[in-house]
């Protein structure tokens, strides 16, 4: 995964050498293959990323993300569009004394038109890091989130599944997917 990174950095030649146990070999990924020099026999070369079931793009156009809207993926499920429109609509809180200018009530009646989804290999790999991190500083048990609120209502365990795909959250580590409304004005401020 590594050389197939540098490769796409620096375009200069298809074949890459590595040493690994001993032993060199050739990386040709313009054929996609492994050639080990002493005994010639060629192999396909197979990447596996361990990306999120929901992703769509192949894997080389995972590397291959030159401009940034190249990440960007249309997600036409309805099922998808669905369960984003639930979570908006269930974890926004209601308008209160104790917050009577915040927007986010509005997150309620609010209409999803899409969803796009970010695929973008580097940060994914930078997230799975940043969770076996956790992982090793939190060895011991965690006490569960109480009281349960936003995605972790019961009512909202079904979209939490179509949202994942296949896929587990990372619970262990108290990982818990988190909405939040807010307007376009105090957006574009923190961005």
């Amino acid at each position: 995964q590594r050389a197939y990174i540098e490769f796409l950095q620096d375009y200069k030649t298809n074949v890459v050498e590595i040493t690994s146990g001993g032993s060199t070999r050739k990386l040709d990924f313009a054929a996609m293959q492994q050639v080990t020099p002493l005994s010639g026999i060629r192999r396909n070369i197979r990447l596996k990323l361990h990306t999120p079931s929901l992703w769509s793009k192949p894997v080389h156009h995972l590397f291959d993300q030159c401009a940034s809207w190249h990440m960007y993926v249309k997600d036409e499920s309805a099922g998808i569009r669905d369960a984003v429109q639930r979570f908006m609509s269930h974890t926004a809180h209601e308008q209160s004394a104790s917050h009577p200018s915040s927007e986010c009530p509005i997150m309620r009646k609010v209409e999803i038109k899409s969803v796009w989804r970010v695929e973008n290999v580097r940060l994914w790999q930078e997230y799975l890091h940043r969770i076996r991190r956790l992982q090793d500083t939190s060895k011991r048990a965690l006490s569960p989130i109480l009281p349960r609120m936003g995605s972790m209502l019961p009512d909202l365990e079904s979209d939490l599944k179509i949202l994942s795909g296949s896929d587990q959250n990372f619970g262990h580590v108290h990982e818990q997917w988190l909405f939040h409304g807010t307007s376009y004005g105090k957006a574009d401020k923190i961005v």
